[in-house]
Parts: structure tokens; sequence; C-alpha cells
């Protein structure tokens, strides 16, 4: 698809219109790839020459996200639209580090020699994730009323070191090698609601327009499922900042803090969450459609930085009434709160450094979205027939709202998870 930058136009971007034949399938995968040759491997090496007392040797990271989305109106009667949402999404990254650092380690708290020591560390990370959701949207603004959702997340995380300094409980640094393992297979179920309706593009749409919009997201749900951990104790417990984490959580029987969560027998809520989103329109770029036909695309985005950046950049087409692409940057990861979490937050800023490109889901055949979920999770996805699934002239402007749902939940499962969780 060939993106052109032209002048804005004057027209306002006006409102879709949907009926129970549409359905619209969006995907894409990208990269993180860090090793020697590479654009992001001679940046950290040029940021580790400026660390004092540490020699990067070498760093690999490679690994792939691709996620897949499939969007249907089940019924169109009445004042709302019901829409059904599905998403499958994978991610698999390896990655291995070594350096030699001079330390100066502690002997029953107090300061001895520095030593040298080669430290190196390795890790292995799979996910993932399924959902079905139901939507309520009110036919003339397209805002969200109401959802119900179900999420299934798997994920396998293997992480190995060797000569990794530990402070022990006595307040001696150890030189330790582990081969810690987790594995989950959790899921939730929750419903929530939006008190105002969330009305996130407020038609019409006009070039260099900036809006903001809010609402108070009220969930309620429950988690089942369980997390196991091997390889730990707790010192490394303590390195990595998880706390009091058991070796083996069943979920669904939990009652207490865990990770945010105030669960029940595994319930949690109710929770008032406010939302507030900013918008803006750019302008406009010049869009040639697989068909040939050339349209001008309004350029939206959410979540606008101070600085210009934001965590996702959307291409609306008026005259068809549908996003031609949509772009998630990964500015979207700082949607995960991981304040006091030192570990965590590198990790993410890793990868936010490393990925060769933005994740852009682009239109696809809804049956080939089908597959694609249905290889990645296992879960079966009905599709509507062929001959419906060729009349797309409007609906795909849909994946805008359902993209930032999707968002608002997992910013708030990350709040969830990471924040103390309110009882």
């Amino acid at each position: 698809m060939l993106l052109t930058l032209v002048p804005c136009v004057s027209a306002d971007a006006a409102a879709p219109s949907w009926d129970e034949t549409k359905e619209w399938a969006y995907g894409g995968k990208t990269y993180l790839d860090i090793r020697p040759g590479t654009d992001q491997y001679d940046l950290l090496t040029a940021i580790m020459a400026y660390v004092s007392n540490v020699q990067l040797n070498s760093i690999n990271m490679n690994g792939s996200v691709e996620s897949y989305l499939y969007i249907s109106v089940d019924n169109a009667s009445g004042d709302n639209f019901i829409v059904s949402v599905i998403i499958g999404a994978m991610s698999e990254v390896t990655a291995d580090v070594s350096i030699d650092a001079t330390l100066t380690p502690m002997v029953d708290g107090i300061l001895s020699a520095p030593v040298t020591k080669t430290i190196m560390a390795s890790a292995d990370f799979d996910l993932t994730y399924y959902s079905s959701m139901k939507l309520k949207v009110d036919k003339t603004t397209y805002a969200i009323e109401s959802m119900t959702a179900m999420h299934r997340t798997n994920i396998s995380v293997s992480v190995r070191g060797y000569n990794i300094p530990i402070i022990s409980s006595n307040g001696t640094t150890q030189f330790r090698n582990f081969n810690v393992k987790m594995v989950t297979d959790t899921a939730m179920n929750m419903s929530a609601r939006f008190t105002p309706s969330l009305d996130l593009f407020q038609f019409p749409i006009s070039s260099n327009e900036k809006w903001y919009a809010s609402s108070t997201m009220n969930m309620t749900g429950n988690v089942s499922g369980s997390l196991k951990v091997t390889g730990l104790d707790d010192d490394i417990l303590n390195l990595f900042s998880l706390g009091a984490l058991n070796s083996t959580v069943d979920l669904s029987t939990f009652t207490g803090e865990y990770y945010g969560y105030g669960l029940t027998n595994g319930s949690f809520g109710p929770y008032d969450v406010p939302i507030s989103v900013k918008m803006g329109c750019s302008g406009t770029q010049q869009v040639t459609m697989p068909d040939n036909r050339t349209f001008e695309a309004y350029i939206i985005n959410v979540n606008e930085y101070s600085l210009g950046s934001p965590e996702f950049v959307l291409y609306y087409i008026p005259e068809l009434g549908f996003m031609s692409s949509v772009k998630a940057t990964t500015e979207v990861l700082d949607e995960i709160d991981l304040s006091g979490n030192a570990n965590m937050t590198m990790i993410r800023n890793m990868v936010q450094l490393n990925f060769e490109q933005d994740l852009s889901m682009n239109a696809m055949a809804p049956s080939d979205a089908a597959q694609k979920i249905e290889s990645i999770t296992g879960m079966d996805v009905q599709t509507k027939d062929p001959a419906a699934a060729t009349n797309n002239d409007n609906g795909q402007m849909f994946i805008i709202i359902t993209v930032l749902a999707v968002v608002a939940i997992v910013a708030v499962m990350a709040v969830l998870l990471i924040r103390r969780g309110k009882k």
C-alpha cells in the first residue's frame, strides 16, 4: 500500500454506517532483532562505552510479535450495535548477554576489595493471547456503552544467569547461578460499563483538530488458572522485585492480595477506572488501495505525547468509512505501569528501543485472520458467509474503537497486576 504525504483537505470525516452483513479483519507482525551488525547493537555498544566499570562482550536478542483481529456486527436492531471482537496474538523472544563488570562486593554489610567478574544471562519468552469480546455501541455516536470479555493468556518464561551478584539476607554479596522458569495458564472473565459512554471519535472529524475522550469504566470479573514458578529462593525474588511470590498459585481459589488484584476466591471488583484518551487529526495522506483506487486518508493520532509521538496512528478514509491501516507504536508499552520494579522497567525500555518497526495491522480477508487466530490459540473462529465478507465499505473503521478498547483493558489489567489492588 502506497502512502504519500499531501496537503490537508477541508472536508470533515463523517461517521460510518454498519449492518449485520459486516465483518472485517486485520493482522500484522513485527520483529525484534539485536545482533552484531544491526543499528540497535551499535547503539547499545556506544551507550555501554560510557558506563564505567562495565565492558559489553556480546548481546543477542531476536523475536517477533504477531496479532490478528476479527470483527463482526452481530445485531443492528434498536438503538445499538452488538459487535463481536476476537483477537489472537503470539510473541516469541530469545535473548542472551555477556558483560565484564568490576564490582565492589559486600561482606556482612561492609564493602570489600573490587573484583572483576564475567556475568552472563539468557532468557526465552513465549506468549499466546486470546480474547473474545462483545461490545454495545451507540448507533448515532459510535460510543462504547458496555462490554463483556474473556481473555486467556499462556506465558512461558525461562531465565538463566551466571555469576549474578545477589546480596543475601546477611549483607554478603554472592555470585550466583540460577535457572528460573515461570509457566502461566490464566483466564479472565470481565464485564465493564462506561459512564458516560466512551465517545472516542466525536464525529465529524476535521484536519488539525484535537480532542479528549473521557469516561469512567466500572469493571468486575474473575480470574482462574495457575502460575507455577521453579528455581526461586528469597534472594532471587528480591533481585527481580517479585515480592512474596509463591511457587504455585491457583487463582480460582485465591483470596487476598496478588499482584494488584484484591481477589476473593478468584473474583475482583467492582473497580472504577478513569479513562482519558488524547486524540488528534494531524492531516491527510494519499493512500492507494490494493484495487488501485486512491483516496485521502485522515491521519488520527492516539495518546500523542508532548513531543508528538503517539501510541497509535490510524488512517481513516471518509469515502469508504474505514481504516486502511492501524499502526501501534512501542509508546503503547508506557501504558504498563512498572513503578518500583527497575528490572522489568529495563526490559520494557529495551523492547521499546529495539523493535525494528512499529506493529502495523492491515486489512486482510476474514477467513485468513480466522485461520491465523485458530493456529495461534487453538480457538475456533466462525466467520460470515463469503458474500457478506466481500462487503467491507464501511465497517473496518471499527478497528479504532476496538483497538482503543483493548488498550484500555490492557492498561487496567497492568495497573491491577502491578499496583496495589483496591479492596
